[in-house]
């Protein structure tokens, strides 16, 4: 009784908050404590007080310590706290991100698409491609999957840059147009702006600007100037030859109307220019005006898709 009476005593003591008669009762047992510790003169009996006092301040601090025990339930407290947390941490981690709608379009031979992404974005699809696109994008990027070829008018809007994956390539770009054919061997040609272009070999990637065509095929990667309306024709079927040689014309044909031209026999000169302007013209008329121009026999085979010519030479 009277240990736990002078432990309360004590608190108050050492908290400043004894009244002058708990002070005085407070004195009183350390006395008597001190005199319980055989201390006969007042120096001894001041010692033995003081003594008792500190006593009492080390059983204060190490009381106010938490024991094992609590420690262990607090600890244990904490982690379970902590464990469901990170229960709910992993529990919304493991829920499946909002599922995002994709939508596929696909053309024929002989038919093309005009797609209007949610951006302001303008995609022309030609024939025999598939374009896959979001049904809308998301804060941080702009992102669609191409087979085949298309021309892309894209909105700009630096904070989310556009990029085209076809193949095994990687086409990003902030606001330009450009046009991406992919049949084998992967054609990027720039009508306007910049874009950037990677592959698995060419990981930094090169920058195109408007005029400029990337041809990556295999391994290989290499720049050239070109005249964008030769590969934007499919698209308009304009085409303005001036002294165009008579392999790039051909070739631009194949482009433009989806057709495949087997040479035959080649010209004996070596200088077959062509100049001229065709403007949605059918590929037959195309051909019947040439031979003005060259003295070459043509045939039409496959649905007029397989054209067969023979080239004598220039006229």
């Amino acid at each position: 009784m009277v240990k736990k009476h002078l432990t309360q005593l004590a608190k108050k003591y050492f908290s400043g908050k004894l009244s002058a008669t708990e002070k005085e009762k407070f004195d009183s047992l350390l006395d008597e404590l001190a005199i319980r510790g055989n201390s006969p003169s007042t120096d001894e009996s001041e010692s033995a007080r003081a003594k008792v006092l500190k006593r009492l301040q080390k059983a204060r601090v190490s009381s106010a310590k938490p024991r094992p025990f609590t420690m262990l339930m607090k600890y244990a407290a904490s982690l379970a706290l902590l464990g469901m947390v990170v229960f709910g941490l992993l529990t919304f981690m493991s829920q499946p991100e909002a599922e995002i709608a994709w939508v596929e379009k696909s053309t024929s031979a002989s038919m093309r698409s005009t797609v209007a992404l949610t951006d302001g974005s303008i995609i022309r699809i030609n024939e025999k491609s598939t374009l896959r696109f979001p049904e809308s994008f998301g804060p941080d990027h702009r992102q669609v999957y191409l087979e085949g070829e298309a021309f892309f008018d894209i909105k700009p809007d630096p904070k989310r840059p556009f990029t085209v994956y076809s193949g095994n390539n990687e086409i990003t770009v902030l606001g330009t147009s450009f046009n991406i054919h992919s049949n084998g061997k992967t054609e990027v040609t720039v009508a306007s702006g910049k874009v950037r272009v990677q592959s698995p070999h060419h990981f930094h990637g090169v920058e195109l600007e408007s005029g400029q065509q990337a041809v990556i095929a295999g391994e290989g990667l290499t720049i050239q100037e070109v005249n964008p309306e030769f590969y934007l024709g499919w698209m308009n079927r304009k085409l303005v030859f001036e002294d165009e040689p008579i392999e790039n014309v051909f070739h631009i044909l194949e482009r433009a109307y989806g057709v495949d031209i087997k040479l035959l026999a080649t010209p004996k000169s070596k200088s077959c220019l062509i100049t001229g302007t065709y403007e949605a013209e059918r590929i037959e008329t195309i051909l019947k005006g040439m031979e003005h121009i060259l003295d070459f026999n043509y045939l039409l085979e496959n649905n007029n898709k397989t054209i067969k010519i023979t080239i004598k030479d220039c006229k």
